[in-house]
């Protein structure tokens, strides 16, 4: 059995007929679609289209939550857009630190950055070659 067939068939046991399911589902389904990706970037927007909008932001929410934390299909990760439209991927530390305290220092300058959550957005990283592969079950 591969990685997203285990993924799936537990949240199917856990969660039932909630809708959060056919939402675990589109996306594992779409990230699956790219195994030849070594490493695929989404956004919510992407997220959104991915499910056809046919399901309502609760249930998206529900379903990414489920697959960052119980399954870790997705992780999140933050991007952050300094006044002069820089663009700046934190890397992990920088991301952890800023979750943990609220505090956000400018990737490039190590300055203080002031109310970083208007200027910090999520993203979401898949592994395709991950879930495609076996595992023993």
């Amino acid at each position: 059995m591969r990685r997203f067939e285990v993924i799936e068939q537990a949240i199917a046991t856990k969660w039932g007929d909630d809708p959060a399911v056919r939402v675990c589902h589109a996306i594992i389904e779409h990230v699956v679609s790219k195994a030849s990706t070594p490493k695929l970037m989404l956004t919510y927007s992407d997220l959104l289209k991915i499910t056809g909008l046919s399901f309502d932001e609760d249930s998206l929410q529900q379903a990414v939550t489920i697959l960052t934390t119980r399954f870790k299909a997705l992780k999140l990760r933050l991007l952050y857009i300094d006044p002069c439209g820089e663009l700046f991927y934190l890397d992990e530390e920088e991301q952890s630190e800023f979750l943990e305290s609220g505090v956000l220092s400018h990737p490039s300058s190590g300055e203080i950055v002031e109310a970083p959550e208007e200027h910090t957005y999520p993203y979401y990283i898949a592994c395709p070659p991950a879930l495609v592969e076996e595992v023993g079950h």
